[in-house]
């Protein structure tokens, strides 16, 4: 049998948040880590300095390490979508920790002393299998159905559906394209935007906050009619919701659609998204003369497809029934890789 070493040591202490621990699972073959949950400062007596390499404190837990812990070990973290660096660096300053790095979900690409957390992927199944065909052969031309999330921004914007909310200028790009589609007559029937149980999100709220036509709201699909209308559609649109990345990028990557993104450019993943499998809008920019020009352009971006299509068979392998879909071990050999390498370079 062969053993791997696992030289690095790492302890997470956070929230009750799925996320961290789907980075342990991720990482657990490669690495020694242990993760405590704790809800209040009453339990830091459960957490104890067992001489860890790193210790992953999570921004969210609202409150600074213990003593116990040398702060030159400590990494601050948010897994939201939300998440930003200028609120990472004050609560550093506040706690003392280290400023020189961190750790978040989607980082711009002029901060380097922020890491990328892996992103969760979607529950990938072999619906999702990309048809044989060529796009032009595709039954639809748009797949269009996400929850009206947005983006948050790190200054003023003057783009349509702007809005200033706890204390964050909010920028909803998906209300900016479905709009578009919706008033051109270019929407699919039973598609549009997903009315979430989550109050914040509703179509109230989101129409009052984003002074917004609500008839764009419909049922959600169900899983397998979700599959097929990605798998029947030429065009899969991913405009950015709390954060640039969505599930949808790597679910039309796999299905070997074209996939129609939130410009990408400045920003760093885990794994990283090449440009070359998708097609970017910059923000203010979707049109349907756009989306007209690339329906007539697929035999040129059919390449685009492919590439996106190659890229996700690399990455993903997709549920079975013996186990839940997931990134590849080379794929997380890799990402591991990058941590380690970032870790050293920022130590």
């Amino acid at each position: 049998m062969h053993f791997i070493k696992k030289d690095l040591s790492i302890l997470i202490i956070a929230t009750d948040y799925w996320r961290f621990r789907f980075f342990k699972k991720l990482f657990e073959s490669l690495a020694n880590i242990k993760l405590i949950v704790i809800r209040n400062e009453n339990e830091l007596s459960l957490i104890s300095d067992k001489g860890y390499d790193l210790v992953i404190w999570e921004l969210e837990l609202g409150f600074s390490p213990p003593d116990i812990f040398l702060r030159d070990k400590i990494v601050l973290a948010s897994y939201r979508d939300e998440s930003h660096l200028p609120e990472l660096q004050l609560a550093a300053k506040l706690w003392g920790l280290p400023q020189h790095r961190f750790l978040q979900l989607v980082v711009d690409k002029s901060e380097k002393q922020v890491f990328p957390l892996p992103l969760p992927p979607p529950k990938i199944t072999k619906q999702f299998a990309g048809s044989p065909n060529s796009l032009s052969l595709r039954k639809s031309d748009l797949f269009f159905l996400c929850s009206p999330t947005y983006i948050y921004m790190n200054e003023k914007t003057d783009m349509r559906f702007t809005a200033y909310l706890n204390n964050r200028w909010c920028y909803n790009q998906r209300l900016e394209w479905v709009t578009s589609l919706y008033e051109s007559g270019r929407l699919p029937a039973g598609q549009g935007l997903i009315e979430p149980d989550i109050e914040y999100l509703g179509s109230k709220v989101i129409g009052r906050d984003f002074k917004f036509d609500l008839d764009t709201f419909v049922r959600s699909l169900d899983r397998k009619n979700y599959s097929q209308a990605m798998l029947d559609s030429k065009l899969i649109l991913c405009p950015g919701g709390h954060s640039r990345w969505t599930y949808r990028h790597f679910e039309g990557f796999f299905n070997r659609g074209l996939v129609i993104s939130t410009d990408l450019e400045r920003v760093c993943t885990t794994p990283e998204i090449p440009a070359e499998v998708y097609v970017a809008v910059k923000d203010g920019a979707f049109s349907v003369d756009g989306i007209d020009d690339m329906l007539n352009s697929l035999n040129r971006l059919q390449s685009v497809a492919d590439c996106g299509y190659e890229y996700a068979q690399d990455l993903i392998y997709p549920k079975s029934l013996l186990r839940n879909s997931g990134y590849k071990p080379d794929a997380v050999q890799q990402m591991f890789n990058k941590f380690s390498s970032w870790l050293s370079s920022n130590s």
